[in-house]
């Protein structure tokens, strides 16, 4: 037993005692405030806190699983706030925690059909006990969808919240989380199409860990590029997204051997910087009234800007591939070279790429870099 006299007396009283709170299910009222203390408990420590690991995980790992939302976002961030920590000394709980943030890569609330079954059999039990204001089918169905609303919007945040997590893990143990990726990626790419949230921000959250794993993905490349691709040309996708999409492969040709698929990535960029170039030239679309005359209505990518964003964001990653893949792009600048003439579009880094590939071809550029030179008649 510890005595007063210990340096690790004070602190290992105080963490029993919030331990016992957060166990309390009559506490649950307290049960956000004690988490922030244990954990800030644990930073003041610093690596001091390994020894008190066993006796603190589980109680952030039960606050993570709580029925009550709130508790659970609060829980999830404390544990990525604890791993940022511990870092190495997770090593005993990384399946815990990974099975935690499992849990949460699922694209819909496992509780959200079962409030709506609940409220729909909640009716149709007082209808048949013969109620005397039985709820009416409208109130019941509007309640369900109030309440899976709800849930849904808490389920994404937790999502964002379980993706930082593997974030923190995947930082800690580097290397060492490579045999991980398996059960994850595929949970991740199908996340990235399978989010209906409004924002996208468990789609953002999950390119951001993608980009994390970094050369660890080296193995899943024939599946991570292709999901990023039909990403990118999502049109129903915000532009946030796909702009996100087409730069994170742009980053990952740099730890990535990209020669097999890069004809592929080739071609969609170029899809979407003609895509760009159109909604930038297309500024007004004259659209016929009812009423017999024309009335401007303005995309909503122009709008925002959005064509010029995707592509820049476009242009940028063919730099990117240009530069991973050397010599082997000189095959696709002529076709480039002849679209960004056409497009009007001027981008240094490409050109200077190009320049540096064949200094002795000027032909590769197709006039690109310079407007052709007006040609003298021969005077008779």
């Amino acid at each position: 037993p510890l005595r007063p006299s210990d340096v690790h007396f004070y602190p290992s009283m105080a963490l029993e005692a919030l331990t016992r709170i957060v166990r309390d299910a009559s506490l649950a009222s307290h049960h956000a405030a004690v988490l922030g203390a244990l954990v800030q408990i644990m930073a003041s420590l610093g690596s001091r806190c390994v020894r008190f690991l066993p006796a603190l995980m589980p109680p952030l790992l039960l606050a993570a699983r709580s029925p009550e939302p709130p508790l659970r976002l609060l829980a999830l961030e404390q544990l990525a706030a604890v791993v940022d920590i511990i870092t190495l000394h997770v090593r005993p709980f990384l399946h815990a925690l990974l099975a935690l943030a499992r849990e949460h890569l699922e694209p819909r609330p496992p509780a959200a059909a079962a409030a709506a079954a609940a409220a729909a059999a909640a009716a149709a039990g007082s209808a048949a006990a013969g109620a005397a204001s039985p709820p009416s089918a409208t109130a019941v169905v509007a309640a369900a969808g109030g309440t899976s609303a709800a849930a849904t919007a808490a389920w994404h945040s937790e999502q964002v919240l379980a993706l930082s997590l593997v974030r923190r893990l995947c930082i800690a143990l580097r290397d060492e989380f490579e045999p991980q990726l398996p059960s994850l990626v595929p949970l991740l790419l199908g996340l990235l199409h399978a989010d209906a949230s409004a924002d996208r921000r468990p789609t953002l959250a999950a390119l951001k860990t993608l980009e994390t794993f970094g050369q660890l993905l080296d193995a899943h490349e024939y599946a991570v590029i292709p999901a990023l691709l039909r990403l990118s040309e999502t049109a129903a996708a915000p532009v946030t997204v796909r702009v996100a999409a087409v730069a994170l492969i742009g980053r990952l040709t740099a730890t990535l051997q990209l020669r097999r698929p890069a004809s592929r990535i080739v071609q969609t960029l170029r899809r979407l910087i003609e895509e760009g170039g159109s909604t930038a030239a297309e500024k007004v679309s004259p659209v016929k009234s009812l009423s017999g005359g024309a009335s401007g209505r303005r995309s909503p990518n122009h709008e925002n800007g959005a064509g010029a964003d995707l592509r820049l964001a476009s242009l940028d990653a063919l730099c990117c591939v240009a530069d991973a893949i050397g010599d082997a792009f000189a095959v696709f600048v002529p076709s480039l070279s002849a679209l960004l003439t056409r497009l009007g579009v001027h981008h240094p880094r490409y050109l200077e790429l190009v320049g540096s590939l064949e200094p002795n071809n000027p032909s590769l550029l197709n006039n690109w870099a310079s407007p052709k030179a007006p040609v003298e008649k021969p005077a008779f």
